[in-house]
């Protein structure tokens, strides 16, 4: 679904975020990206969401070249990128933030009304807080919410940053849950997370940012017993 080759990305001149990376993502799978802070986690889900301009290298969805595609095509391709800290429209109801999740399928009314009755089977808490302005819910609603506005977009690809930030465990349990029941009903997930022990139990791969470079990737069983993913990002000497 997703093919990354050799990008390379500056947020200033000589200084590289992101280095020669490479990497896919392949339908009905989780790949999660993990780093300590400033990492270039981030970065390379605003490089492939198209909200920062490539220094060199490519990046296909579904075999089509999207490297120079603006951020709005990416996200009518289906490439949807949820958001470090969630960014909800605030002072906009739960409904009215979902709706606007699916503006690029507005005029197709039938699939929206299906869309929003699917995520509040998703999470049904939505349903009961429709009508509450978002800015009023908890950390978890909120992200339930960001979830839940990428859903109407129709993702053919999810990408989501941070999901667990700022959240208590359990809801922590809650969402990662959902999300593998979401690549579980097909829809491949990039999902770049701090709590590497939690991602690494319910991705299918992983690899390792450090300093803008890959230094690290397999099968999540292969990173868990990687001794130094084990001593830098799951705290076991």
């Amino acid at each position: 679904m997703i093919d990354v080759k050799d990008i390379a990305v500056s947020y200033r001149r000589g200084s590289d975020a992101l280095c020669g990376v490479s990497m896919s993502l392949r339908s009905g799978e989780m790949v999660a990206v993990l780093g300590a802070n400033g990492a270039g986690k981030s970065t390379l889900l605003r490089a492939l969401s198209g909200l920062i301009a490539l220094r060199h290298g490519s990046i296909s969805l579904g075999g089509t070249d999207i490297s120079r595609a603006p951020a709005h095509q990416r996200v009518e391709m289906g490439l949807v990128h949820v958001p470090e800290m969630r960014q909800m429209l605030s002072g906009l109801s739960v409904e009215e933030n979902l709706l606007m999740g699916a503006y690029v399928r507005r005029r197709d009314r039938n699939w929206v009304a299906e869309a929003i009755e699917e995520v509040y089977r998703t999470f049904p808490i939505l349903r009961e807080r429709r009508h509450q302005i978002a800015r009023s819910l908890s950390g978890g609603e909120q992200q339930m919410v960001a979830i839940g506005r990428a859903l109407m977009a129709k993702p053919a690809v999810l990408m989501c940053d941070e999901p667990s930030l700022g959240l208590a465990p359990m809801i922590v349990k809650d969402i990662l849950r959902e999300l593998g029941r979401l690549r579980d009903r097909g829809i491949p997930i990039l999902l770049v997370e701090q709590n590497a022990r939690k991602a690494l139990e319910i991705a299918d791969r992983a690899f390792v940012l450090k300093r803008g470079e890959m230094v690290l990737s397999g099968s999540a069983a292969e990173l868990r017993s990687n001794p130094d993913v084990k001593a830098a990002y799951l705290g076991i000497a």
